[in-house]
Parts: C-alpha cells; sequence; structure tokens
C-alpha cells in the first residue's frame, strides 16, 4: 500500500484564552491531532508534515467567542485499494475471524475467506499447520474488498504466505476482486471496536 502526500487546507478554532506567546504552537498542535483522520477521497492521514504548517488569516466567530485560524499544510495519506498486499499485526482473534492493523487500518481476515486447514483457536490464536499466529505477531494480507462508511474504511483481506506472499485460498468460497462489502459481512460494533 502506497502512501501519498497532498496539500491540505482547515480552519482551527481556538478559545480566546489560548491567544498567549504560545499560539503559533498551539494551532501546529491542533493541526497534527488530524493524525487518524480519514475521508474518502484521500483515505487516512498517517502524518503532518509539522514544517509543512502554515498559518494564514485569523477571523472571530460571528455568534460566538471562538477564533478561527485558516491552515493550510502538507498530510500523508494511506487509501486502501483492492489487490493491495499490506504487512499487518494481528490485533484481535474472534471466533469468525481475526483483526489485524496497520497505522489506522484496520482489516478483517474473515474464517469463511481461510483454507481448511487453517484453525482459529478461540481467541488464543490461529493456527496454519504447525504454526502459531497470536496477537501482536506480524502477517501479510492482500485487500479483496473496501467500503467507505461512517468517517472510516471497512476492508477485508486474505491471509498470504509470509515468506512467498502466496495467497492462501479458500477452498469453499470463490472470491472476487469487485466485492463490496454488505452490512451482513461485519458487524459495526466489532469491526470499530478495536
Amino acid at each position: 500500500m502506497s502512501c501519498v502526500t497532498s496539500k491540505r487546507y482547515a480552519q482551527i478554532t481556538l478559545l480566546p484564552m489560548f491567544m498567549t506567546k504560545n499560539i503559533r504552537k498551539t494551532v501546529k498542535w491542533k493541526v497534527t491531532k488530524r493524525v487518524g483522520m480519514c475521508d474518502k477521497k484521500h483515505g487516512y492521514i498517517t502524518e503532518v508534515l509539522y514544517d509543512s504548517i502554515d498559518i494564514g488569516e485569523c477571523t472571530t466567530q460571528q455568534c460566538g467567542s471562538m477564533i478561527v485560524f485558516d491552515v493550510s499544510f502538507t498530510a500523508v495519506h494511506m487509501k486502501p485499494k483492492v489487490a493491495d498486499l499490506v504487512v499487518c499485526t494481528i490485533k484481535q482473534i474472534i471466533p469468525t475471524g481475526f483483526f489485524v492493523a496497520t497505522n489506522h487500518l484496520k482489516i478483517l481476515v474473515p474464517k469463511c475467506r481461510l483454507p481448511s486447514y487453517v484453525k482459529i483457536n478461540g481467541c488464543e490464536s490461529v493456527d496454519i499447520d504447525e504454526t502459531k499466529l497470536r496477537l501482536g505477531d506480524k502477517v501479510n494480507v492482500e485487500i479483496y474488498a473496501v467500503d467507505y462508511k461512517n468517517s472510516g474504511f471497512r476492508v477485508l483481506g486474505l491471509l498470504c504466505d509470509s515468506q512467498t506472499a502466496y495467497k492462501f485460498k479458500p477452498s469453499a468460497v470463490e472470491v472476487k476482486k469487485d466485492d463490496q462489502l454488505s452490512d451482513d459481512d461485519i458487524e459495526d460494533d466489532f469491526f470499530f471496536g478495536i
């Protein structure tokens, strides 16, 4: 999965009590808090380049006491795409599959897409032949479905062999590249509860 940079614009609001000699640091700090935010066009912000933050005009709100700064900055984005190969960390094992994550992206590897020789032992481990994968272990995952919903991406992936990036093909289920997620594929409380 590749990361790209883009110029972004935002309006940062502050209470008057923050109008001190450290105002520039405060505005820049609020801009860096955008890391992890997501939109459909750009994907997840993984980094804000601190030196690129440019503070523009300052105005006050008409109906309140907030001070509004126009800010431009350069952000590094990561947007998931079908067929991307991602190195992830196992974050949660559930009876219906397991979740992996990289940066701010979470991917569900559903049990129904695993071959028969891959077993999930409750919430303890994922067994591939004699290898046990546990929480915190790194795995390769290929993304096969992506959907944007509720300010985040819902992503499904296939487990790949860590040495060869060879996909473990499910025996009973054919994977289509143009799969779209339905609300039945993932329950939101499982997906966003990590």
